[in-house]
């Protein structure tokens, strides 16, 4: 049975009803400001939602609420990706539009959705920059929402793509951060000397791999007598075996944990390593973007420098980061374009 429970709070009474799914518990908070009707819906709702799965029915287009919508697709998905940032964006879409029907969430839904959550995260009076990391920042969970819906359109569970109509807001062409020699090793010195991120460290630098991709390593997937490294699961769906770095094998050799062979290598949340990187990024006093996945940027902007004369450079590159096309490839090729044009420029001609 779904229960309601009354929560009194200064600025008012807030609610939180709790629920069982397939045995799991769950519970959603509903604010003051939210009506008491609006709670009472919801708990009839996941009443009607879990009757129709008590009877072995289908659940009806017409009544899948963001929610489970977003639930079907990290079932869907556990065996190909590790779905938590769909969840959390769809959690955001929840949060602002409430958890209507996915099948009343069109364009006009989500271009509210979008206008509110740029409200939220827009500082007052703030430089361009911050504007437009905040505009980016948007049109990413825009994106990543958009992947939901289009899987749920897939597997027939909407009936149409609102994000046909939907429009995102204009950014200004966004090159990639890199980091300097010296801010790589300013970076790895202030990392914590407890924990796995300084190996991760090393794993993302020679290799210019997707914390994901790193984080979801095995035992078995690093074979240090052939020097290979074995990533199962990609952004791509395409399995890949790498080369590692020379730097990288001797590390390993040294420092890779003694694990059963199916044994995840590093169990660490994907944001407790973004914080560890930022603050390492804070204390070393290098202000750039994107602390984790900057690494990547790196690794292929030296990737093309290094094969820049030959023309090989961004053939390579595709290959080492696991790029589908070329399209992703090229950002990293201005880069090596405007590094080389700022060196020209000093040299005293």
């Amino acid at each position: 049975m779904t229960h309601i429970r009354r929560r009194k709070l200064k600025r008012g009474t807030a609610h939180e009803v709790y629920f069982c799914i397939d045995g799991q518990p769950h519970s959603k908070y509903f604010p003051p400001e939210i009506p008491f009707q609006a709670v009472k819906d919801y708990a009839a709702k996941i009443e009607h939602n879990k009757a129709f799965a008590r009877a072995g029915v289908e659940h009806p287009k017409a009544v899948l609420p963001l929610s489970h919508l977003a639930r079907l697709y990290a079932e869907g998905r556990a065996a190909e990706i590790d779905p938590w940032r769909e969840m959390i964006a769809m959690g955001i879409l929840t949060r602002i539009l409430g958890d209507i029907i996915a099948e009343r969430c069109d364009h006009k839904a989500l271009h509210q959705f979008r206008d509110k959550l740029l409200a939220e995260r827009k500082p007052d009076d703030p430089p361009y920059e911050i504007e437009q990391r905040v505009i980016r920042g948007v049109n990413k969970e825009l994106r990543i929402i958009r992947t939901v819906f289009l899987w749920g359109f897939k597997n027939e569970l909407i009936s149409s793509k609102p994000f046909d109509k939907v429009t995102f807001f204009r950014e200004d062409d966004n090159i990639p951060d890199v980091l300097t020699r010296e801010e790589v090793q300013l970076i790895y010195r202030n990392l914590p000397h407890r924990g796995p991120s300084r190996l991760i460290w090393y794993f993302m630098r020679f290799t210019g791999r997707r914390r994901s991709e790193i984080l979801r390593l095995r035992r078995k997937d690093i074979d240090l007598d052939a020097g290979t490294m074995h990533i199962a699961k990609t952004k791509n769906r395409r399995p890949s075996t790498l080369v590692m770095h020379p730097k990288l094998a001797r590390v390993l050799r040294w420092t890779l944990p003694d694990l059963p062979e199916d044994e995840v290598l590093f169990k660490i949340r994907p944001l407790s390593l973004t914080r560890n990187f930022r603050r390492a990024m804070v204390k070393a006093g290098v202000d750039k973007r994107m602390p984790s996945h900057i690494l990547r940027h790196t690794f292929g902007a030296r990737m093309i420098e290094r094969y820049f004369l030959t023309g090989d450079g961004e053939r390579l590159a595709q290959e080492s980061l696991g790029h589908k096309s070329r399209v992703m490839t090229r950002h990293y090729t201005q880069i090596a374009k405007e590094r080389l044009g700022s060196a020209v420029a000093d040299v005293d001609l």
